[in-house]
């Protein structure tokens, strides 16, 4: 594959990737993947749906399956599989010459990866290649042995709680320093396996990300925002968010300088929802 905008094209993976027509589809997939032939699957009949797999989301615009399928030579596998669609019958026409949903979240997944940032695998990329475009569908590997960050924060108290924390604070540092930008930064979208020095953070739904040159201030506090507002239901302490944006910011007073930001973000939601 040429390098693309995102400068993920060196990736030795992408030059394995297979590329096929089926039908009305553009078929990417990496090699093993190519026979799966997720378009086909029941998308419109949740019921039949669920008896291949778990429905994780199910709305006009966006499907989510979880499900095992076998691959071209036997074996099985764990596929996390996202269905776009439009939500309105004029959309189609206005995304002419616009990159597909699931292309982007392919793309961006890609570049991540490129940069030495985790995310699930990408495994294949459909999109119905017609006029005007259709529905496009990505599929990753699931992740092993990881959990979301969320669950792991609410499990978590004290000391281990403001490690856990810092850790998803310099994290979110090096993130933001490569010029990556997460439109939905909720803790549920970081997945985490192992622990301590060992640990390893995924990135996931990363549909409308962006990379850029640099990452300015106010989108920095924005994602720093979304991701404390998303553990507000676990009841954070001053002391946690402290030791996250301690994390992030590398001192205490660089923490409390975030801090402020955070919170004029927080009072401009209320007032203008």
């Amino acid at each position: 594959m040429k390098e693309d905008r995102w400068g993920a094209g060196g990736n030795p993976e992408l030059r394995r990737l297979r590329i096929l027509q089926r039908g009305q589809y553009r078929v990417e997939a990496l090699p093993g993947y190519e026979e799966i032939e997720i378009e086909s699957l029941p998308w419109d009949d949740l019921e039949r749906l669920r008896a291949i797999g778990e429905v994780i989301k199910a709305t006009r615009s966006r499907k989510v399956l979880r499900a095992c399928l076998m691959a071209g030579d036997r074996s099985i596998r764990d596929l996390y599989i996202k269905r776009y669609n439009f939500k309105a019958s004029l959309t189609p026409y206005l995304k002419i010459f616009s990159r597909s949903r699931a292309r982007n979240e392919w793309d961006m997944m890609w570049a991540l990866r490129a940069r030495g940032f985790l995310t699930p695998r990408p495994a294949i990329l459909i999109e119905r290649n017609t006029l005007p475009p259709g529905e496009s569908i990505i599929a990753t590997e699931a992740i092993r042995d990881a959990h979301p960050a969320d669950a792991l924060v609410a499990r978590a108290s004290g000391r281990r709680r403001h490690e856990l924390l810092a850790g998803l604070g310099r994290f979110l540092a090096v993130f933001h320093g490569q010029g990556f930008y997460h439109d939905d930064m909720r803790a549920s979208h970081l997945w985490i396996r192992g622990s301590g020095g060992d640990m390893a953070v995924y990135v996931l739904d990363l549909l409308n990300a962006r990379l850029r040159p640099r990452l300015s201030g106010a989108a920095r506090a924005r994602n720093l925002y979304q991701f404390l507002h998303s553990l507000n239901r676990i009841g954070l302490s001053d002391a946690d968010r402290l030791s996250f944006l301690r994390g992030y910011g590398g001192d205490a007073g660089s923490a409390r300088r975030w801090m402020r930001r955070i919170a004029m973000i927080g009072l401009l939601k209320r007032r203008f929802p």
